[in-house]
């Protein structure tokens, strides 16, 4: 029986119709002890397996699929991760630091100023243009709010970002800090 069983899935795995099976393996010695219906049952039982098969191996499939697209996702999470770095890398260690209050860029090839403890002190730190911009464009997309009309106004986190954005006069922003207990109070008025 076993050989014929072989034989039966082999047939099916071939694309072969219920008839064309029947037909290729009537002449089989095990095929002759069998009455027609235990043959088509077994034919029947065969074409089953093989849809499970067939089924487990699509699931598998899409489940190989959804571990290539979550590497992707994580993939495109670390290149978005490095372009905010990118972005945010000359005034990230500002922004980390809990003392600084207010970070103000006056414009391109500007001194940042920042606020640290009511006092404004000028940094090293300078922005060209395309810095300015990307950190601009950073707020603007983080917060899901266009630059409209050259301006724009958005927070992100404890960050409130107040730009202007002027091919003329030249982009600048002033980036303020929320305490946690300014937040509260916001919430509470």
């Amino acid at each position: 029986m076993k050989i014929l069983k072989d034989k039966i899935r082999a047939l099916i795995a071939e694309g072969k119709l219920a008839e064309d099976i029947i037909a290729t393996v009537i002449e089989h010695d095990e095929a002759k002890k069998l009455s027609q219906e235990e043959l088509v049952d077994m034919i029947l039982d065969a074409q089953k397996a093989e849809g499970i098969k067939q089924a487990l191996k699509a699931d598998q499939k899409k489940k190989d699929d959804e571990v290539i697209t979550k590497k992707k996702a994580s993939e495109f999470d670390e290149q978005v991760k490095t372009a905010v770095d990118e972005s945010l890398k000359k005034i990230d260690n500002l922004i980390k630091d809990v003392a600084v209050q207010m970070i103000e860029c006056p414009g391109t090839g500007k001194n940042i100023l920042v606020k640290v403890r009511n006092k404004i002190s000028i940094t090293r730190i300078i922005l060209n243009e395309s810095e300015i911009n990307s950190i601009i464009n950073y707020f603007s997309k983080n917060a899901k709010i266009p630059v409209s009309e050259g301006v724009l106004n958005a927070a992100v986190g404890s960050l409130l970002i107040s730009a202007v954005v002027s091919e003329y006069a030249g982009s600048r922003f002033i980036i303020t800090k929320k305490s946690p207990y300014e937040l509260i109070e916001g919430i509470r008025q």
